[in-house]
C-alpha cells in the first residue's frame, strides 16, 4: 500500500508537460521482520506497478530489535522469504538499492542513489500492458576497464 500511495503522490505532483517517461525514485524506510512474521504478500503486483510508472524503489531497513537483525540475516535471492516478505526483492527488481542499518555503508548507499542514471533503449513492439523482462550486463571490455563495477538495473518493464 505504501508503494501505491507513493506512486499516486508522484503522479499527482508531476509538473505539467514533463516527460511521462522520466524515471522517478521512491526511498522507503522499513523495519526488518523476523522470519516468522505474518506480513507475507505477493510482490509481483508492486514490482509491475513500479515498472509501469518507470519508478525505482530503494529501501533502508531499520532493526525491529537489535537481536532480530543479527539473528536473521537478509534472505538470499531465490529463497521463499526473499520473494514474499522482503522489500529487498522489490527494490532489486526495479534497479534500486538496499541497506540494512546500522551500517558503515550508509554514505556509500546515498552516493549510489544520487549518482545513478538511466539507460534508454528501443523496445520491440508488444501489446500494451505486457510485462517484458530485461537483463543488463557489462561487456568483457567494460569489466576490464572498470573492475569491481556493479550494475543495479531493473529486471523488466510494462509496455505502454
Amino acid at each position: 500500500m505504501a508503494i501505491e500511495w507513493a506512486l499516486r503522490l508522484l503522479a499527482k505532483n508531476q509538473p505539467k508537460g514533463e516527460d511521462p517517461l522520466r524515471r522517478s525514485a521512491i526511498l522507503i524506510m522499513t523495519r526488518r521482520y523476523p522470519s516468522y512474521s505474518p506480513g507475507i504478500f505477493n510482490d509481483e503486483p508492486a514490482i509491475f506497478r513500479l515498472w509501469e510508472e518507470n519508478t525505482v524503489l530503494s529501501a533502508i531497513f531499520t532493526p525491529g530489535t537489535p537481536s532480530a537483525v543479527h539473528a536473521n540475516p537478509p534472505p538470499e535471492p531465490g529463497s521463499w522469504h526473499y520473494r514474499t516478505e522482503n522489500m529487498a526483492h522489490i527494490a532489486t527488481a526495479t534497479g534500486g538499492g538496499v541497506v540494512v542499518l546500522p551500517t558503515d555503508d550508509f554514505p556509500d548507499f546515498l552516493a549510489r542513489l544520487r549518482s545513478s542514471y538511466s539507460l534508454w533503449f528501443h523496445a520491440h513492439e508488444a501489446k500494451p500492458g505486457t510485462v517484458r523482462r530485461i537483463t543488463v550486463e557489462l561487456t568483457e571490455e567494460a569489466k576490464k576497464r572498470h573492475p569491481g563495477a556493479e550494475i543495479q538495473a531493473r529486471k523488466g518493464y510494462v509496455v505502454h
